[in-house]
């Protein structure tokens, strides 16, 4: 690869800028898009608030590992739902200091996402030693469609590709210096990649698995891959203490995420394809509007030819171990999907958001090779390239904050708990109970309705608050003026009112259709 030197300030400016610049892209309207707060945002966000204020979550566990998942309403009942508490721990820490809201629930992961652009850049900078390459990675990472999407939701499926990056900065340095320091801190690294999200069970060693095949490929020392592995099993004690605790926790993990056993041969292998589809990759991006717009894919359209020569770069011109790696780790992005079969699992891109990094590397070496020709029509192609990006960027922006959240809406939340609970606290905000119609409504609703009345700071609300089963609505001691709460779509709703049930109001979402009915009772 080229060398290009230049002053350092001029480099530390430009990576300056690109971040800076990336952070106000990032965090511009984060809470007005995505337009509602999603379940898992407000699921991480009452728990987050939970151990902010108690130090406890929702079931009573003090500072617990792993943080078990409950229906806010319901905590005491059965759950085996067991998330990774690394975003927990980080929200609570923003909660500390800011009050609940859209926008700082999704402040850590966004914060990661703006992070991330540095990251590549250090990265791409030790590895192909220019700093213009390695500016061009970081501009590129910002400017990913899929990045730039789930880098604006507070969920834990963004986290691993932090520690993915520093994962690669931190095998660069072991390869460049061979010492036990190194050898340690890359094992430490992926340790605790295990606590950010539940692919990570399997990604995390599977990299400490190629990191020692690296070391076996490179003649380590028996103390560097004795501290490499010591690093990594130093992290993994409190999980065997949690384990122990709580035994059932693995068991119940897999039932949650319905991983699926047996050998489905051809659907796994058809499964692994579609995550290398070009439709999906490069022009729709999947079909769930949670994680895309379906106006750009994954990747910007630059990405085919950069990627593709950078892969042919990789795997066949320049052939070097690190290089290597990142091959292996770009293909096996879908591996834990295609393992686990969880329900669901077809072109899931917040599960598969790792091949996003490792993407941006791949086609930052294919820019490299298109430099290195050094012809003219090497250079028309890498200013084309390049000059599409933002182009084409712009675009996809201008849709995801334009029209994306009216299209969204409906993904999102169905019943605009945020209008709901607005409409609430204005004109009924002293009901003597407000009712969940649990026919329609569960935990995955009811989550939203705390998370809003917290942000509202109305808990008071929420004291007030419990399901209503349908047998239930007609009973004669429910209080006069109480809250009924339902799916505009809801067939009991026209049937209410011969029971004492009144609409008061009918919230719309963002697209203006009816999104939820508000009654009192007569």
């Amino acid at each position: 690869m080229t060398v290009i030197s230049a002053p350092g300030w001029i480099e530390r400016a430009a990576v300056l800028t690109v971040v800076v610049l990336a952070a106000i892209l990032y965090f511009h309207r984060l809470s007005d898009v995505p337009v509602y707060v999603s379940t898992d945002e407000a699921k991480f966000a009452v728990q987050a608030h939970s151990l902010a204020t108690t130090g406890r979550d929702m079931r009573g566990n003090l500072l617990p590992i792993f943080v078990l998942i409950v229906d806010p309403l319901l905590p005491a009942e059965r759950s085996v739902a067991w998330w990774q508490p690394v975003l927990f721990y980080t929200m609570a820490g923003v909660y500390l200091v800011a009050d609940v809201s859209a926008w700082s629930t999704r402040i850590p992961v966004t914060a990661l996402a703006v992070l991330n652009v540095w990251l590549v850049f250090i990265v791409a900078r030790r590895w192909l030693k220019s700093w213009r390459l390695a500016l061009f990675a970081a501009a590129a990472l910002a400017l990913t469609p899929a990045h730039f999407i789930l880098g604006r939701e507070a969920a834990d499926y963004f986290c691993p590709t932090t520690v993915a990056l520093v994962w690669l900065w931190s095998l660069l340095r072991l390869l460049d210096q061979r010492s036990q320091r190194a050898a340690a801190l890359t094992g430490v690294v992926l340790g605790l990649g295990l606590y950010t999200y539940i692919t990570s069970w399997v990604v995390m060693p599977m990299y400490l698995g190629l990191t020692i095949a690296v070391g076996l490929h490179e003649r380590f020392s028996f103390r560097l891959h004795r501290s490499l592995v010591l690093g990594f099993f130093a992290c993994t004690i409190p999980v065997l203490v949690w384990t122990i605790l709580h035994p059932s926790m693995i068991t119940e993990t897999l039932t949650h995420y319905h991983f699926s056993g047996g050998s489905r041969l051809v659907e796994r292998i058809t499964l692994f394809w579609d995550y290398f589809n070009p439709s999906y990759l490069f022009f729709a991006g999947g079909s769930n509007l949670l994680w895309s717009t379906r106006a750009a894919g994954v990747f910007l359209l630059a990405f085919i030819p950069l990627l593709l020569l950078g892969a042919w770069t990789l795997a066949v011109r320049a052939r070097a171990t690190f290089g290597i790696v990142l091959l292996i780790v770009f293909v096996l992005v879908p591996l834990p999907i295609v393992l686990a079969m969880p329900e669901a699992p077809f072109y899931a891109t917040a599960r598969a958001i790792l091949a996003v990094p490792f993407g941006v590397l791949i086609a930052t070496a294919g820019l490299a090779c298109l430099n290195h020709t050094r012809s003219t029509l090497g250079t028309v192609a890498t200013v084309v390239l390049i000059a599409s990006m933002p182009w084409q960027f712009t675009s996809f922006a201008r849709d995801y904050f334009d029209e994306y959240p009216q299209r969204s809406a409906q993904w999102i939340d169905t019943m605009n708990f945020r209008g709901v609970a607005d409409y609430v606290i204005a004109s009924a905000t002293e009901a003597p109970a407000v009712y969940l119609s649990h026919d329609d409504i569960g935990e995955d609703k009811a989550v939203k309705w705390k998370f809003h009345l917290l942000a509202s700071d109305r808990l008071d609300l929420w004291q007030r608050s419990q399901y209503l089963e349908a047998e239930a609505a007609s009973q004669s001691d429910i209080a006069s003026g109480s809250v009924l709460i339902l799916s505009a779509g809801n067939p009991r709703l026209s049937r209410l009112d011969a029971d004492g049930w009144s609409v008061a109001t009918v919230v719309r979402d963002a697209a203006g259709e009816p999104a939820a009915a508000i009654l009192r009772k007569r």
